[in-house]
């Protein structure tokens, strides 16, 4: 991901493993006829029905959900800003 703040741009890769419970051929073919997998990365909705596959993740749920909140606050940081449990404001100047 990378964020871009007044001519400056911080980026980062952030890496999540996700594995899967073992599936019978009906359960996968169960689950591809919700529908739910057609338009994912992946093939799978981690949010909705595709949650019982997932046996175990290893790094940030927000990243498979699609943004790793996270890694975003860091990179945030880099730029100047804090975050402290309410909107985000650039330190020591208040501007939010």
């Amino acid at each position: 991901m990378a964020v871009a703040h007044q001519g400056r741009t911080v980026s980062a890769v952030e890496s999540v493993q996700v594995t899967f419970r073992a599936l019978t051929a009906d359960e996968i073919a169960t689950y591809v006829a919700t529908g739910e997998p057609m338009d994912k990365a992946g093939a799978y909705g981690i949010q909705g029905f595709g949650a019982i596959n997932v046996e175990r993740i290893d790094g940030d749920y927000f990243a498979v959900m699609g943004l790793p909140l996270g890694r975003l606050i860091e990179l945030l940081r880099d730029l100047g800003f804090s975050y402290a449990f309410g909107p985000i404001t650039v330190a020591d100047r208040g501007v939010r």
